[in-house]
């Protein structure tokens, strides 16, 4: 048996969890250090697996076909006598002749030994490759749950930046970029306008009208970003 145990190992912190004197990089990378080890460990596992289901295959296969040839030469020692009955040859023709049944045809050329040695090695076969599997399961499952937490990492890192004003994702604006605003949906008339706050969950930008000259009477503006146009 395999204790799969082991394969459980490889925990994750939390991205904001994570000591405040590391980088992110340094964090990911210590809490993946035994990744790299537990995924060979994973595969000399199935190759060891594969290799003794070769082996066990092989003897299995050469039982197979001795058991065969020795079940024939066996049946070619029997002669059919008047069309009906058999006698053992080598036994003369005045050997006793016998009207066997099929059960007493299996019994023989039946050699229990053989076949308790094949049915041993199948059901050992069957449960090594039931294990291979497993274990490729859960390595299935140890790079999936990397590539999952490197991912949502990603993506909280990415709207940390952008909350923050330090990531500019395409067909965005930073805070006090300007932009061209067309307030009224297909009207001919536009604004200068200056970039408040941006919700990247929403899309929606809030602006401050910059045509006004007073910044007392600025208009504040809350708009889609399908109608804030940026130079």
């Amino acid at each position: 048996q395999i204790d799969l145990q082991p394969l459980f190992g490889l925990i994750f912190v939390p991205l904001f969890t994570m000591r405040s004197d590391v980088t992110y990089l340094e964090s990911f990378l210590d809490h993946i250090s035994s990744f790299p080890s537990e995924l060979r460990r994973n595969l000399d596992l199935m190759k060891d697996q594969d290799k003794t289901c070769t082996e066990l295959f092989e003897e299995m296969t050469k039982l197979q076909k001795e058991y065969i040839e020795r079940a024939e030469w066996k049946m070619e020692q029997l002669e059919i006598v008047d069309g009906n009955s058999i006698r053992v040859l080598g036994t003369g023709d005045d050997g006793p002749t016998v009207l066997p049944t099929t059960e007493e045809l299996v019994d023989y050329i039946y050699e229990h030994d053989t076949l308790k040695r094949l049915e041993m090695i199948e059901k050992d076969a069957l449960q090594r490759t039931a294990e291979k599997v497993a274990v490729a399961e859960q390595s299935h499952a140890l790079v999936d749950n990397v590539c999952k937490r490197l991912e949502s990492d990603l993506i909280q890192i990415e709207k940390t930046l952008q909350a923050n004003g330090g990531f500019q994702a395409p067909g965005m604006a930073k805070v006090n970029d300007l932009a061209a605003v067309q307030v009224t949906p297909g009207s001919p008339d536009w604004i200068l306008a200056k970039v408040v706050s941006h919700d990247p969950t929403t899309g929606m930008y809030r602006l401050s009208d910059e045509d006004t000259e007073s910044s007392k009477s600025k208009v504040c503006l809350h708009l889609l970003q399908a109608f804030v146009f940026f130079g």
